[in-house]
């Protein structure tokens, strides 16, 4: 079934939700918006957070979910990893949100290869009703 639509339903609390579905060409941008966040968050433990893969050649989902961070007061950071063509690992970017803001202080001091978030103009805050993909695109 659809993951958010199945976690919504679900009666458990989680430490960790990971949302890994961004690397294809098309992109559910239906896992990426307020109403999504509100789900997740609604499902988390008070120590939890929900980890996003947003490696992609095509979207910018970094605004995206820094703007949706923003809209609910939640902390962020955000790993970008290269790739290791001698070990066979791949390039890819990791963004964490939480509602707790002090988790990421203890990452910040401890672990500089994680940083916040960058914003880009005209993004704006992804809804269910509306989502400016345009404005995400990684226009080559």
């Amino acid at each position: 079934g659809d993951g958010r639509l199945k976690l919504a339903d679900a009666k458990d609390y989680y430490d960790l939700i990971v949302v890994d579905a961004f690397s294809s060409d098309a992109i559910p941008i239906h896992l990426v918006t307020l109403e999504a966040m509100k789900v997740y968050f609604s499902k988390i433990t008070a120590s939890g957070l929900v980890a996003f893969h947003i490696s992609n050649r095509y979207v910018d989902l970094e605004p995206v979910l820094l703007n949706l961070a923003n809209a609910m007061g939640l902390g962020y950071a955000i790993r970008k990893d290269v790739g290791d063509d001698a070990t066979g690992k791949g390039a890819s970017t990791w963004v964490v949100l939480a509602a707790n803001n002090g988790l990421f202080d203890k990452v910040a001091v401890n672990d500089n290869r994680w940083s916040g978030l960058e914003t880009k103009p005209g993004v704006g805050l992804w809804r269910d009703d509306f989502a400016n993909v345009a404005r995400a695109f990684l226009w080559q």
